[in-house]
């Protein structure tokens, strides 16, 4: 079973307990083995919002295109790529150099695509781990603040319990029936 904290909390006071390591115990005592703790957005502040403010091709690859995004700092970067379901005047997830999206195994950085300097990686919801598979961009609502936190800005900050539940208890494989 997999448990949502802020899910959690629409049905139960959780004011008492201190932070996510002793929920997970409660649980564990209570006959619900808690088999692993994610942390849903930790560590992604370099993950943010920004906009597409102009879009031209890469001359050297047509699966490639040169955004140039403004993430709400004063200055336009440059990203080389390669999707293409944007336009300019999206709202989209910039990771800045030296983020880690989490489902990509590496971190960005600044570097040349086929000749042309690119500052980051705007990201899709696979990227991101929110989606098993994406057909291009996440374009977001434009009413977000630039440079703000994806997770943050989407309110996707939360903790992930992964309960293993028995046969016998059929009672708790909802929010509500764990509650």
């Amino acid at each position: 079973m997999h448990l949502s904290q802020k899910e959690l909390e629409r049905w139960v006071d959780l004011g008492a307990v201190s932070n996510s390591e002793e929920l997970a115990h409660r649980m564990t005592m209570v006959g619900l083995e808690v088999e692993e703790i994610v942390h849903v957005g930790q560590g992604c502040d370099d993950i943010v919002v920004g906009r597409i403010d102009a879009i031209e091709e890469h001359e050297k690859a047509d699966k490639l295109v040169i955004c140039r995004v403004d993430v709400g700092d004063g200055r336009l970067r440059q990203i080389v790529c390669g999707a293409k379901n944007m336009e300019a005047g999206d709202y989209v997830p910039v990771a800045l150099p030296g983020s880690q999206p989490p489902a990509i195994d590496f971190e960005i950085g600044e570097r040349k695509v086929l000749g042309v300097h690119s500052e980051g990686m705007l990201c899709a919801e696979e990227e991101l781990g929110l989606a098993e598979k994406s057909d291009g961009l996440w374009i977001l609502p434009r009413d977000l603040e630039l440079g703000t936190p994806i997770f943050n800005a989407m309110g996707l900050v939360d903790t992930h319990y992964e309960i293993a539940l028995t046969p016998n208890r059929p009672d708790c494989l909802s929010h509500m029936g764990i509650a």
